[in-house]
């Protein structure tokens, strides 16, 4: 079986919606399907920004393709903004809501 990007996401907001957790739910996932162009590290990566950090499912995901992938990460969001700065590997994250945008 195989799953989408999109599916990610929503088995994200459904392990919040049914207070399961996430990491361990998406571990179930990997073991009876395949996640397409996603490697297993990126969304096991994306389920534990979630619970770890508090970031909602759909900032997760792109968190984890950033820091994964070692790229830049925008959000208008200071609590992603604020989560993402407090991994050390993490790329720089470029803050929207500011008067001019600083990598």
């Amino acid at each position: 079986m195989h799953v989408s990007e999109t599916t990610l996401v929503e088995l994200l907001f459904n392990s919040n919606d049914y207070d399961l957790d996430p990491v361990r739910f998406l571990r179930d996932v990997i073991e009876i399907a395949k996640f397409d162009n996603i490697e297993d590290e990126t969304v096991l990566a994306a389920a534990k920004f979630m619970k770890e950090r508090n970031i909602n499912p759909a900032d997760s995901v792109h968190m984890a393709h950033c820091v994964n992938e070692n790229h830049r990460f925008i959000t208008q969001d200071l609590d992603v903004k604020d989560a993402i700065n407090n991994i050390s590997e993490s790329p720089r994250c470029i803050n929207l809501r500011s008067p001019n945008p600083q990598v």
